[in-house]
């Protein structure tokens, strides 16, 4: 081989060995010769090789999981509010329900607690007016859609409903005959037996309904929601045979009615009416005033008078007024009062009455207490007394 043809092949090597500069037909081309083995040898395509950026990547990711992230929070954040919207229109609806049923317990226990004679037809009327309504409390309850997480209890909230309506339907049929009834015992444990049932309502509500539903709101994780209280039977001595019997006793009373002046005429029913004042206490000290002698008083937020009364008759007793009057020659009057809910015959009852705001201190005041009449009462001298107070810092 000469050395011209020599120099061509060192050419062509050297054009082959950049390959990063000439792609490898441009070379084959440009050499124009050789045998067809060296011409593919030399056709080689030139490779990439890079290492990859981890710094992209890791940012890249970092992107996509903090985005996931943040649409979980968001998503979470949107149900957890729908779910509380869902929760607060559900007890909104109950509430309304609820409220109107106290609302029938407060006008049951006053019918219950009438102090003088009822007409009976009229207090029958009232009953059927609770028992419709009851009825349509009932399916009103049965109407409202709860959340999933408050099935289960509000199914109780129906039962409770269903056990009020039947307890007031009950309770009117006993009540028709029983103000003219003989029969005092039987008609008192029928009327008992309604009571009981109204008060199994009120148990059923609480362990049954409301219960479950402040554990749903606690597993849900929904704040800012109370479950509303429900009471229907207050007078609980009402569920015994002889409450209810003291009760009917006190209902068929004869009507108290009065002349033009204002007196009161007597209940003329053929039983004693009546009691006496027994005490005045004063708390948080427990002091008992003493007519005759001047009593000084520690003035305080918690002050207050504690007013104690004996039924000395033969009729159960609601509703007896106690008023108290303070007053000096140089001060305003001060009149304090209150009300003992229920004295059954030969039993004491006591209402505690506040101070709200301490009268003028180191004057010495005349304390007049008076507890009721109640009608029929035609002894009251004992009804009162006279004490001397001053009150001090």
């Amino acid at each position: 081989m000469d050395d011209d043809m020599r120099n061509d092949f060192l050419i062509d090597d050297a054009e082959l060995d950049l390959d990063d500069e000439v792609d490898a037909p441009t070379a084959v081309r440009r050499r124009g010769r050789g045998n067809d083995a060296r011409r593919t040898a030399a056709y080689r395509p030139a490779r990439m090789r890079r290492t990859p950026n981890w710094s992209r990547i890791a940012t890249a990711a970092f992107v996509v999981v903090v985005g996931l992230a943040v649409l979980y929070v968001a998503v979470s954040s949107w149900r957890g509010h729908a779910r509380k919207v869902a929760f607060e229109q559900y007890f909104d609806d109950v509430r309304d329900v609820v409220n109107q049923s106290n609302t029938q317990g407060k006008e049951l226990d006053s019918m219950l607690t009438q102090n003088s004679g009822v007409d009976r037809a009229q207090l029958v009327s009232q009953l059927e007016k609770l028992e419709r309504r009851s009825a349509a409390l009932q399916r009103d309850a049965a109407k409202v859609e709860a959340p999933e997480q408050l099935v289960s209890a509000h199914k109780w909230l129906v039962v409770t409903m269903e056990y009020r309506q039947h307890g007031f339907e009950q309770l009117r049929r006993g009540m028709t005959s029983a103000l003219s009834t003989r029969d005092q015992s039987g008609a008192a444990t029928a009327l008992s037996g309604a009571m009981a049932r109204l008060l199994a309502s009120d148990v059923l509500y609480e362990d049954s309904y409301a219960s479950r539903a402040r554990a749903a709101l606690r597993s849900s994780d929904v704040s800012g929601i109370t479950v509303p209280d429900s009471v229907t039977v207050a007078q609980l001595d009402a569920v015994a045979p002889k409450g209810m019997e003291l009760i009917l006793d006190r209902l068929r009373s004869s009507r108290v009615t009065t002349t033009k002046g204002g007196k009161t005429k007597p209940v003329k029913d053929g039983k004693v009416h009546g009691g006496q004042l027994d005490q005045v206490t004063i708390t948080p000290s427990g002091e008992v005033l003493t007519a005759g002698s001047v009593t000084e008083i520690t003035g305080s937020d918690e002050l207050a008078f504690e007013v104690t009364f004996t039924n000395q008759g033969e009729v159960q007793e609601t509703k007896i007024p106690v008023v108290i009057t303070l007053s000096s020659d140089a001060n305003p009057t001060v009149e304090l009062s209150g009300e003992i809910e229920v004295v059954d015959p030969g039993q004491t009852g006591s209402v505690t009455i506040p101070v709200d705001e301490v009268p003028a201190f180191g004057t010495t005041f005349d304390m007049k207490v008076m507890v009721g009449p109640v009608p029929g009462e035609r002894t009251v001298d004992n009804n009162g007394a006279s004490y001397q107070v001053t009150f001090r810092l």
